[in-house]
Order: structure tokens, then C-alpha cells, then sequence
């Protein structure tokens, strides 16, 4: 570090090492942007509380604090040669820096969601913020954007940043286990494994990065305790459906950005969208000579709306150009669910073809709100509470039974909402979703009268 830097300057530098805004460091350490400006300007010099929580922000080594707060508390605008060389925490803001982690490498580039991941990042990164959840339909890429999330944060977490995969977990007490065994942790005699997990994070800054929690999701009460005992210990899980416990934070993962009908037709235009990058990207993968030009740049821009921009459903399609032109694969994408298959054999299998993504998710829902699931499917663009009710209720014979039903499948990320221009809520589904609602409604034999119900409506 240079030792003419006064800590107002070093302040700015770290800061944006760890490419983070004023706003966002002094929401973490609970004071005014201006505050933080008026430190680095050297205009005043931080209180023992700010600058007790910087250092534990900006990652400062903890045998280093004291020489910290010491320079951090010199005269407001004079230069001071620190005592302490800080190297750990100056690595760790160096773009490239990889300290303690686990996490995969990634196969293909990541595709745009640069919004996303600084609101991801945003949010992590506030102190009342200790579990985040990101959740969202199959295949709509929560894993990857917690992926991407993690690598940006690697600096920020002293401690470290590690990935728990839980796809092969179906037993919520063996959530405890999975993460001592990312952690490289384990079991002691006569020390249970959930208590031996608290006591190593109790003292430790680590990001756990907790992947497909949906099919352990009973298990939230015991990350709601990692996160209550462990206070520098943050928690990104990715799920279809949120833990439902105290001070979790939820983060609904969108689809890639779409180019709205009416837009431009040039293959400029069209390559801004993130979901037209995917679909080249993934074509390319199939078809190396493959190009987006001014002629087909229109259709793949339908295809990407066909799939609801979804990036599973993307990468099925785009794989299909290896033996179908992009105008015959839009004409077979009436029929979604038999054509978006022959995902790569190293995926797991639940994401090798879209109805396997989504079938998932419906072999997780109780009886009554599999009916209302495939009762919706009726609604082409939506419908109001009552419409809904209306059409495909009653469910369970009781009001409360409907509400409950219609709340759950929208926590499983099955059914969304929108509120209109005037004030009303809007239940919609995407339609590739809604497809395969049809489809269980036609093997249920209901088709014919809740059809019916829905034309009289």
C-alpha cells in the first residue's frame, strides 16, 4: 500500500477494488453516503463504530485491525504511514483475486444479466441482508446467476465463498452434511455434524452459496440457524420456491431481455438482446457457420419469444439448427414440449429436455394444487382472481383451500402475477408452462368442462 495515501484516499481505492458505490458501502456499515464522501474527501475522519465496521467490510485481516482503526483514526486529512502491510486484504480486491472457494468452472461464457447481478450483489452485500434466495421456473438460470454472483463477491468474503450442490439431496437432514462436506469439514465423535458446522462458521466471513434447495426446502430452519448463530456468515440459495422462514430476502430471477414486437428487424438491433446472444451463442455450439443476419434475425427473435426467453428452453432450440432452418424450427415451436429436448448428456436429467425441467416441479406439488395447475392452463394470457376461481375452483370445497393453493404454486414459481394499471392483480403462466398445464389437463379428462367453464365465463 503507498504510504502517502491518506485513509480517505486509500478508503476510495479499496472501495472501488471491491467495485462497490458509496451507497452500497454505507448501507453495510449503516451510515449516509455522504458520510463516506466526506471520509474519502478528508473532510472528517470516521467514528471508532464506522471504522470498526469497515474493517470488517473491506476485509481487513483481523490481526491487522488495530493498526486499521489506528490509521483510520488519524487527524481528518493527514497523511499517515500505516504500521500494518495489509497485504491479505489488498488481494483480495485485485481483479482475478481467487481466494478460499469450491466453485465449478463454468462451460460457456455468461450472458448478459449485468442488472441482475449487480442487484444480487447489492443486496448481499447490505447488513441486514444474511439469506437471500433466488428463485424462479425451471430452467430460468437461478444457478448460474448465483454462480456468477459468487465469482464477483470472491474478494469481499475473507473466509471464503463455497458452492453446495443439492440436486442429489432429497433428505433435509442430510443439508447439514453437504455443506460441512463443501466446507471440507468432518465429523468429530460425539459431536453432531449441525453442531460442529455452527461452531466453525461461528467466527468466519464465508458466502454459502446453497443450489436447488426446492426438494429440501423443509431444511430452511436449519440454514435460518447457521444464519442467526454465525453473524458474518451470508447465505445465497437458489430454489424454485423461497425457505418461507424470518429474514429471508427473495429475489424473483427474470427472463433474459426479449426484443419487443415492433422492434426493429436489423441483426444489430437484435443482437442488444440477451436472449438472442444466448441463441447465437448455443447455435454456434451445433452449427459452427451459423450467423445472425438482417433475413433470419426476425424469426430467432420469435423463437426467443416462443420460449419466454427462458435460457434452458433457449439452448434446447438453439441446438435443434444443427438439423432444422430457424423459419421450420419457429413452426414446430407450437408444440414446445416435443421439440425442446436432447439437452447434453453431462446435464443432469431433469434438464435435458424442457417437460423433464418442468415435470420437477409439478411432482412436488400436493393433489389439489396439481388440479388448479392444470385448471389455469385454460387461461391464454391470464385472468383475475375471480376468473380463476370462477373456472377452475372449487378446490378442496373451501375458499381458504383455493387461496392456499394459488399462493403455493405461485411460491413454486409455476403461476405469476402482474398488477395492472389499475390496481388489480393478474395470475398469468409462461407458455411454455402452460403448455404442459394443458397437457395434464387433457390425461385428467377434465379438458371438455372446464373448457366450457371458461367460454361461459
Amino acid at each position: 500500500m503507498d504510504s502517502h495515501l491518506s485513509f480517505g484516499q486509500w478508503l476510495k481505492q479499496r472501495r472501488k477494488a471491491l467495485d462497490l458505490t458509496r451507497e452500497s458501502l454505507a448501507d453495510r456499515v449503516g451510515c449516509s453516503w455522504e458520510t463516506i464522501r466526506k471520509i474519502e474527501d478528508g473532510a472528517r475522519k470516521p467514528s471508532l463504530q464506522i471504522a470498526e465496521l469497515l474493517a470488517e467490510q473491506l476485509s481487513v485481516p483481523v490481526e491487522e485491525r488495530g493498526a486499521f482503526l489506528q490509521f483510520a483514526r488519524a487527524a481528518a486529512g493527514a497523511e499517515y504511514t500505516p504500521i500494518f502491510t495489509f497485504a491479505g486484504a489488498m488481494r483480495a480486491g485485485r481483479p482475478g483475486f481467487a481466494g478460499p472457494h469450491n466453485l465449478p468452472a463454468q462451460r460457456t461464457p455468461f450472458i448478459g444479466r449485468e442488472e441482475e447481478v449487480a442487484e444480487v450483489c447489492a443486496l448481499i452485500s447490505r447488513r441486514d441482508t444474511r439469506l437471500l434466495t433466488l428463485t424462479g421456473p425451471a430452467g430460468i438460470g437461478k444457478t448460474r446467476l448465483s454462480l456468477q454472483v459468487a465469482e464477483r463477491m470472491l474478494g469481499q468474503f475473507a473466509d471464503g465463498v463455497y458452492f453446495v450442490e443439492l440436486a442429489s439431496v432429497s433428505d433435509p437432514a442430510l443439508v447439514a452434511p453437504a455443506i460441512a462436506q463443501a466446507l471440507g469439514l468432518k465429523e468429530l465423535p460425539n459431536q453432531p455434524i449441525a453442531a460442529g458446522l455452527r461452531s466453525f462458521l461461528h467466527a468466519r466471513r464465508i458466502l454459502l452459496v446453497l443450489d436447488n434447495f426446492e426438494q429440501v426446502v423443509q431444511a430452511g430452519p436449519i440454514v435460518a440457524d447457521i444464519c442467526a448463530d454465525a453473524r458474518n456468515i451470508k447465505v445465497l440459495v437458489s430454489s424454485r420456491e423461497p425457505l418461507h422462514v424470518q429474514n429471508e430476502r427473495e429475489y424473483a430471477v427474470p427472463p433474459l431481455s426479449l426484443p419487443p414486437r415492433g422492434a426493429g428487424h436489423d441483426a444489430a438491433g437484435m443482437s442488444q438482446y440477451e436472449a438472442v446472444q444466448l441463441f447465437v451463442q448455443q447455435a454456434r455450439l451445433a452449427r459452427p457457420d451459423f450467423r445472425l443476419n438482417d433475413q433470419n434475425a426476425p424469426v430467432v427473435a420469435d423463437i426467443c419469444r416462443q420460449v419466454d426467453g427462458i435460457p434452458l428452453a433457449i439452448e434446447l432450440a438453439a441446438a435443434r439448427v444443427k438439423i432444422l432452418s430457424v423459419n421450420a424450427l419457429l413452426a414446430r415451436l407450437s408444440q414446445r414440449l416435443q421439440v425442446l429436448t436432447g439437452g447434453a448428456a453431462d446435464l443432469p436429467t431433469r434438464q435435458q429436455t424442457l417437460r423433464s425441467a418442468i415435470d420437477w416441479s409439478y411432482e412436488g406439488l400436493e393433489v389439489e394444487e396439481k388440479v388448479l395447475f392444470a385448471r389455469m392452463g385454460v387461461f391464454a394470457g391470464g385472468a383475475s382472481l375471480h376468473a380463476v376461481e370462477h373456472v377452475a375452483g372449487p378446490i378442496g370445497g373451501m375458499a381458504s383451500d383455493f387461496l392456499d393453493c394459488i399462493t403455493s404454486l405461485i411460491d413454486k414459481s409455476l403461476v405469476k402475477r402482474r398488477e395492472e394499471a389499475d390496481g388489480e392483480l393478474r395470475f398469468y403462466m409462461l407458455e411454455t408452462i402452460r403448455e404442459y398445464a394443458l397437457e395434464r389437463l387433457a390425461e385428467s379428462g377434465e379438458t371438455p368442462d372446464i373448457t366450457r367453464k371458461h367460454a361461459e365465463y
